[in-house]
């Protein structure tokens, strides 16, 4: 069985958009669990307008979107994971069957998708380019760099694995690399299976607003895997330092081991730069 996994947050249009694309799939075997951290649907009739297994959990106080999509994985009882965030949904109705199909007896896969505007409107299609599918069997590590996959709602994976609640930019990055580390084959097709909306209210555009929590996080990451090993790495993490000052910023606070460790780190590059191996 899927579970598919709706991390919900005061979008009602957009959570009765991606029901209705789910009402209509060929494949019937799954169950929907809405995580839902606003409590707006508690009372609401739009879940009453579906005849599928929906399965409802409104959360005591607000979690975050990370920690909100992990309480739906948590309360799933299929063995394999569809997150669908609640502003996409999937393209047709064969969707779900072929990411049935294509993930078969392995542990992740992921599909192409096609993105659009809160409207519809079709902006540009994401798929992996032959050279970055090459780039990624070489080294998982490089989509610390390059997000070579896409957003979560492309991905089905078996179930096992959690985000990293430490994280809210990379979570999606952090987990492809952990499914990566535990099995390195995977399922890829080009074709477009899912709708991703882009919408300038959505997490990921105040993420990017917001440079201190883009820095944090991928020197959080960078620390986790020890990619300091990586040239590739090292010289994408000293790149967004550089751009964001990084250095300044964390001289004003040494005192947690994280800051510490990343000030090891800058001065670790820093003594290799001035040997005149360079990064950039």
């Amino acid at each position: 069985m899927v579970s598919i996994c709706i991390p919900y947050y005061k979008n009602l249009e957009g959570l009765e958009r991606l029901l209705d694309s789910i009402k209509i799939q060929t494949y019937k075997d799954f169950e929907v669990i809405i995580s839902d951290d606003s409590g707006e649907l508690k009372n609401h009739q739009i879940l009453e307008n579906y005849d599928f297994n929906i399965l409802y959990y409104k959360n005591i106080k607000n979690l975050g979107a990370t920690k909100n999509t992990n309480i739906a994985i948590n309360y799933a009882n299929g063995e394999l994971i569809k997150i669908m965030h609640d502003d996409d949904y999937f393209l047709n109705n064969e969707s779900l069957q072929k990411f049935v199909e294509l993930i078969g007896s392995g542990l992740f896969a992921y599909s192409g998708s096609i993105v659009v505007d809160k409207n519809g409107k079709h902006l540009f299609t994401v798929n992996t380019p032959k050279r970055d599918k090459l780039r990624l069997q070489f080294s998982k590590y490089y989509l610390f760099c390059k997000n070579y996959i896409g957003g979560p709602s492309s991905v089905i994976f078996r179930k096992g694995f959690l985000l990293d609640e430490e994280l809210t930019w990379l979570i999606d990055i952090d987990l492809y690399i952990r499914l990566l580390e535990k099995k390195k084959k995977y399922s890829y097709t080009n074709e477009s299976l899912i709708y991703a909306t882009r919408d300038s209210s959505q997490v990921t555009f105040l993420c990017l607003s917001n440079k201190d929590l883009i820095l944090k996080e991928n020197i959080y990451v960078f620390l986790k895997y020890n990619l300091v090993k990586s040239i590739r790495c090292c010289n994408y993490l000293w790149n967004i330092c550089n751009n964001y000052d990084a250095i300044n910023l964390f001289n004003e606070n040494v005192k947690s081991s994280f800051n510490k460790s990343f000030v090891v780190f800058y001065h670790k590059v820093k003594k290799i730069l001035n040997k005149g191996k360079k990064y950039d």
